[in-house]
């Protein structure tokens, strides 16, 4: 794993430019919500503007998180509202909110709290000069301008791409048949089994990008579309950058019937490397290729109950 990033947060502004770079996009029309243990972030999540906010305070209970800081985008009156019940359901359970802020058309306001300098009338705020989206930026974090634009880097490849991709992987299906099929069911899947473990290793040194050529691409997604060679290939995935580009171009290079393996494997690196909403997103696309992915459909549950990546972490590799 690489070496965390450390960000230290001095000002209202440098939390509300922050928030886009921990979620990996901005998050338009929502209540970003940082919850602290010991001055520390320790999770975040966002919440949609008029959403109910009791899954949410479940999770932070769960964790016994006691400080919260709001940051809501978007028009004054939605921001409000939903900020007013998530605090009121906050408080509610013993969790203190230190403060709110909302980020709307340029300007930095406080909700419901007076600073000393900050005007109800807010403050010019530019999200790009401050510093911790500097120190953000020379660290590698990105922000994309919304969620679908995340959601976009897992689109399937298309054109002259998408036609070898084809060929291949139907030519993938012959070529594993005739495998089966020469020799003993024992031998077979010890030859499965080491295939398998051959092409992540080949998919991992070349990011399974154009250096990865279609026909083991293809073999690999046909093992992956198999519960048992998915479950093996699970805990080989840990979350450093290597993992997350690999994954993801291979559900790029997937089709609907082998896009779930893949999905899920860039949804065990993504909540590994604590990226929430990349995690969510593929997990989403690994349950809709294939509904009938348990292992999917589990790692989801946890996603969406703020699993830890530490807790992820142990149950794959220890």
């Amino acid at each position: 794993m690489p070496e965390p990033v450390t960000l230290r947060l001095t000002e209202p502004a440098d939390a509300a430019a922050i928030v886009p770079y921990l979620f990996g996009y901005h998050p338009n029309d929502a209540v970003a919500v940082l919850a602290m243990r010991d001055q520390q972030v320790v999770f975040i999540a966002a919440l949609r503007l008029g959403e109910p906010a009791d899954h949410l305070t479940r999770i932070l209970a769960d964790k016994h998180i006691a400080t919260t800081l709001l940051v809501g985008y978007g028009a004054p009156g939605p921001v409000t509202a939903t900020v007013d019940d998530l605090e009121h359901a906050l408080t509610g359970i013993g969790i203190t909110v230190i403060d709110v802020i909302h980020i709307h058309d340029g300007r930095l306001y406080h909700i419901g709290c007076p600073h000393h300098g900050h005007p109800a009338n807010g403050i010019p705020y530019d999200p790009h000069t401050t510093a911790a989206a500097a120190h953000a930026t020379y660290h590698g974090l990105t922000a994309l301008p919304d969620r679908a634009a995340l959601a976009a880097h897992l689109d399937p490849i298309g054109g002259a791409e998408r036609d070898a991709m084809t060929a291949a992987l139907t030519h993938a299906v012959t070529h594993l048949n005739t495998l089966i099929r020469r020799q003993q069911p024992d031998i077979a899947r010890s030859e499965l089994d080491t295939l398998l473990h051959t092409l992540i290793g080949e998919a991992l040194a070349t990011n399974a990008d154009r250096g990865f050529p279609d026909d083991r691409a293809a073999l690999l997604l046909h093992l992956l579309s198999v519960e048992q060679p998915r479950a093996i290939a699970a805990r080989r995935v840990h979350g450093d950058d290597t993992h997350i580009q690999t994954w993801t171009a291979l559900t790029r290079r997937a089709d609907i019937h082998t896009a779930s393996g893949p999905a899920l494997l860039l949804a065990f690196a993504a909540i590994q490397a604590g990226r929430g909403a990349l995690a969510d997103i593929a997990a989403t696309r690994a349950r809709t290729a294939d509904p009938g992915n348990q292992l999917a459909a589990t790692l989801h549950q946890l996603i969406r109950a703020g699993a830890e990546p530490a807790d992820i972490r142990r149950v794959l590799h220890d």
